[in-house]
């Protein structure tokens, strides 16, 4: 009797979770963001069954750590890619390319609108079109539809190289995404595009991710897979706040940010050192799921941190 009480409040704490991330009603751990405010500190897991885990968050493998729901003026991050090992029995002979892929990439939600931007593995072209018989990291942005460069216009990412990136407010409904090489200066891109909902006082919040990409599989349950992304490191990341015109920098790590791991939290492997993580770093690997593994599990790990409020939340200039 004890079991399954605790099983269904386990359960509702999880729908609860759910809902609070799909309508972006995140309020209950709003951080009033100051030099004396508050961060979360607890930690919690749930287990959440599959057919609790709402559409937007299947068909893929991901790890995403989330802001608060606030004012928010923007994300950044500096990140070296790490290498994607995808499965020759995932190959689409339609497209001569691989079902799986990978996305390294950061947005937002305002008032409900989903924002995703960053970098995504896809074939590599030249500036005719003609493929180069090898994978490269690509900018995008998806505001309801997805962009990405025309191959004339396109800069490529490839395994350990360094991007910068970040995505702002740029004014009522814009967004202005930026990414660079602080390695390489010839290597640039910037978009200016329309986000309605953004930057119209709604509760905002914004967000990283990596993950292992199924394409034509959104909404889907993630489909058994070998593949994998190793060794992808955040440097350093941060949320960003605009006070009395000074941008304030919360480093995005487990005290200031919910972590969400899908479908389950052994799929995720993160690393990080004290001092990496207090810039907000950590070391990502994703990997899927074979056919067996599959099988056996019943249960999705949906990992967050809880709004317990404890230690000061560190604001940097």
């Amino acid at each position: 009797m004890r079991k399954s009480v605790q099983a269904g409040l386990d359960k509702f704490r999880a729908l609860v979770l759910v809902l609070l991330i799909l309508f972006g009603a995140t309020s209950w751990l709003a951080l009033p963001v100051s030099a004396s405010s508050t961060a979360l500190c607890a930690e919690d897991e749930v287990e959440a069954a599959a057919s609790d885990i709402p559409t937007p968050y299947k068909g893929a493998y991901f790890h995403k750590l989330m802001s608060s729901s606030g004012d928010w003026y923007g994300v950044e991050g500096v990140v070296r890619f790490g290498t994607p090992v995808l499965d020759p029995r995932r190959y689409d002979p339609k497209t001569d390319w691989s079902f799986d892929g990978s996305n390294v990439y950061v947005g937002g939600n305002a008032g409900g609108e989903e924002v995703d931007c960053g970098l995504h593995w896809e074939a590599a072209l030249d500036k005719n079109g003609n493929r180069l018989g090898k994978g490269g990291y690509i900018p995008f942005y998806r505001n309801g539809s997805w962009n990405e460069p025309d191959a004339e216009k396109r800069v490529y990412w490839y395994p350990g190289e360094l991007a910068q990136m970040s995505v702002v407010v740029d004014g009522p409904g814009t967004l202005k995404l930026s990414i660079s090489d602080p390695e390489d200066s010839a290597k640039t891109y910037s978009m200016v595009f329309l986000a309605p909902r953004f930057g119209m006082g709604l509760p905002t919040s914004f967000k990283r991710v990596n993950d292992l990409a199924q394409h034509g599989n959104e909404g889907k349950p993630v489909v058994p897979t070998e593949s994998k992304v190793v060794n992808a490191t955040w440097t350093e990341s941060y949320f960003l706040w605009k006070e009395q015109g000074q941008i304030m920098r919360v480093p995005i790590n487990s005290l200031h940010a919910m972590v969400i791991n899908l479908p389950r939290s052994q799929n995720i492997k993160v690393s990080s050192l004290a001092e990496q993580s207090a810039n907000g770093g950590e070391t990502v690997s994703v990997y899927g799921d074979p056919k067996d593994a599959q099988a056996k599990g019943s249960q999705l790990s949906f990992a967050r941190k809880s709004s317990k409020r404890g230690e000061k939340l560190a604001l940097r200039k």
